[in-house]
């Protein structure tokens, strides 16, 4: 039998994800997935306030403009997965 054991993610609708987007309660939906950038945020090399102004979106087309896919496939699997 080779059911899966894991839990999968949960799902969130647009209108939940947008109630996270401060400093200290940061998510993005990338790609479909949504991501707690929180701890990550301070890290940020540009700065936490364009984080903040995309916090709470579906920010895909501003993360591929921004970044070459080496950062795609690097850092988003790091980041902590909300659903």
């Amino acid at each position: 039998d080779m059911t899966s054991t894991t839990t999968p993610l949960p799902e969130f609708t647009l209108e939940e994800i947008t109630k996270h987007k401060t400093a200290s309660d940061l998510w993005f939906a990338i790609d479909g997935k949504v991501y707690d950038i929180t701890g990550f945020a301070p890290k940020h090399p540009g700065g936490v306030k364009v984080l903040t102004s995309l916090g709470g979106t579906d920010c895909t087309e501003a993360f591929r403009q921004y970044h070459p896919r080496e950062v795609y496939d690097k850092y988003l699997p790091t980041l902590p997965l909300k659903g």
